[in-house]
């Protein structure tokens, strides 16, 4: 692990731009893939996130899985930190290994204001997983009753199902959510 990637992961704001200001090595990787910007995402550091792409970090380096920043930045619930990634990603259907999308992602964690900059964005609403499952399945099932509200305001169709051959209405239903299942009638 490199210094810079040791700064990041002990939140060494200072440490951390003391080395990159000396040119450090911004796309450095562990033995698991994980660069400075991947740590700094799944660590939820907007500051350093900015600093690290401002020296050029790509955020296109995933972990030996294919992770990438944007994915454990919204698997972790970090809205700014995503909101920083996503400020800078062209491709906003980049998916995980498991084939969620950032939209499935943010929809999952509750991240509305997310939900909503990647449907202003052109997000495709009704992406599926690899399960089936799309953002609309995905925010039923955790109880995300405002990206519900967002994702049916958008258009998200609500008679698709997944390969358990569930709707979304089924999956709050049998998820405990029956205000959420009555949004989706």
């Amino acid at each position: 692990m490199s210094l810079l990637m040791l700064a990041v992961s002990a939140c060494e704001e200072s440490v951390a731009r003391l080395l990159l200001s000396d040119r450090a090595a911004v796309n450095a990787s562990d033995q698991r893939g994980r660069t400075a910007l991947w740590l700094a995402a799944s660590r939820g550091d907007p500051v350093i996130v900015a600093a690290l792409l401002s020296m050029t970090a790509d955020p296109s380096l995933g972990d030996r899985d294919g992770t990438l920043p944007i994915h454990v930045a919204l698997q972790n619930g970090h809205a700014e930190a995503a909101a920083t990634l996503l400020s800078r990603e062209k491709n906003i259907e980049r998916r995980t290994p498991t084939g969620n999308t950032p939209l499935i992602l943010a929809a999952q964690a509750g991240l509305n204001g997310i939900v909503q900059d990647l449907l202003s964005r052109g997000a495709l609403r009704d992406a599926k997983n690899n399960q089936g499952y799309t953002a609309l399945m995905i925010a039923a099932r955790a109880g995300q009753a405002e990206v519900v509200a967002t994702l049916i305001k958008a258009g998200a169709d609500r008679t698709l199902i997944n390969k358990k051959r569930e709707t979304a209405g089924d999956i709050a239903a049998a998820s405990g959510h029956a205000d959420i299942a009555q949004m989706l009638k």
